[in-house]
């Protein structure tokens, strides 16, 4: 039964191909419109279908409509659609012309360096930041090429647009691979009007070649600092530098530490508060490695700490006396 459903299907298209299907000419008259400008049909003969127990044939049309911008008059939009008949018996009923795509053309396009500015301006969105926390080498890049061909460029709207941008960088790929990799992005930027500047832009990996692949040891991989990595301690190194210069003791007990701890909770503000804490903390609240970066946990301890001292409605020096009066102490401990 199923071999007879299918033999009759295949001859019922095949009947449909050998009708007689729009001409050229018919079809140009049936989507014509006066804004229509530029009308090509697709090269291809039409494609058959059949949705919801009906015939359909469509041809591939593009076309050109003014786009309407007075600050840009000889902009055009081109519009990719489809000319839509619905086949009963032998004859072809023209139904609509269906939109598909458009895009934009006669806009003028942000210099090279332009773009390249807005791109460095947030690194990390370009190259995407799970690229960038594996990153172990310096970004070769962003590079704007001068073919067409490569730049691709495609207009969405009179404010969006997207270019291809190019570049190269070495990732960590396993615990003990490193891969060089050329990397082709296809990055829409966005502007609020066609009379303001470029102000924002979205990155997507368009295309991935690795070019090469390093291997290393473990403890090599490990030891290898990221990108991500090096932007961090910079931020934490200037984040220290704008801390007062603090001195910590030399305690001979660890009362002395908690009776200087005390002090400095009534009488430090917020920077000096801070200060302390990264001087006296311990390893274990900073990354691995470094001397600058507190760790998450350090983090939470230092906001933490600090909301604790100030931002509650009674700050902790008005809550305690000057002098902490000792009741009882042991190592570690103090009440």
């Amino acid at each position: 039964m199923q071999k007879i459903v299918i033999a009759i299907y295949i001859v019922f298209i095949t009947n449909l191909a050998l009708a007689a299907k729009p001409t050229d000419e018919q079809i140009l008259k049936d989507i014509s419109r006066p804004n229509m400008q530029d009308i090509k049909l697709s090269k291809t003969g039409g494609t058959f279908s059949t949705y919801n127990l009906q015939h359909w044939w469509t041809r591939g049309v593009t076309y050109k409509i003014d786009a309407g911008i007075k600050e840009f008059p000889n902009a055009k939009i081109i519009v990719g659609a489809e000319a839509r008949y619905r086949i009963v018996g032998e004859n072809y009923d023209f139904d609509k012309l269906k939109t598909a795509w458009n895009q934009y053309e006669g806009i003028p396009t942000p210099t090279d360096a332009e773009i390249l500015s807005l791109l460095n301006s947030d690194i990390v969105k370009f190259v995407l930041p799970y690229n960038w926390n594996r990153m172990v080498s310096e970004l070769d890049g962003p590079h704007i090429s001068s073919d067409d061909k490569v730049r691709k460029i495609e207009w969405h709207t009179a404010n969006s647009f997207t270019i291809h941008v190019q570049a190269k960088y070495s990732v960590i790929s396993s615990n003990t691979e490193v891969q060089d990799l050329s990397v082709d992005y296809a990055v829409r930027l966005y502007r609020d009007a066609v009379n303001k500047p470029w102000n924002r832009f979205i990155s997507s990996k368009n295309q991935e070649k690795t070019t090469a692949t390093n291997r290393y040891t473990t403890d090599e991989i490990k030891a290898m600092p990221t990108q991500a990595s090096k932007t961090a301690e910079q931020q934490a190194s200037n984040q220290l530098a704008g801390l007062p210069k603090i001195t910590i003791p030399k305690f001979n007990s660890d009362k002395e530490a908690f009776l200087y701890i005390y002090k400095k909770l009534r009488t430090a503000d917020k920077k000096q508060l801070e200060a302390m804490f990264r001087a006296m903390a311990a390893s274990s609240f900073y990354v691995e490695g470094s001397k600058t970066r507190l760790n998450q946990r350090g983090e939470d301890v230092l906001k933490n700490l600090i909301q604790q001292v100030f931002d509650k409605k009674i700050s902790f020096a008005e809550s305690y006396c000057p002098e902490l009066l000792v009741k009882h102490y042991q190592a570690n401990m103090i009440e």
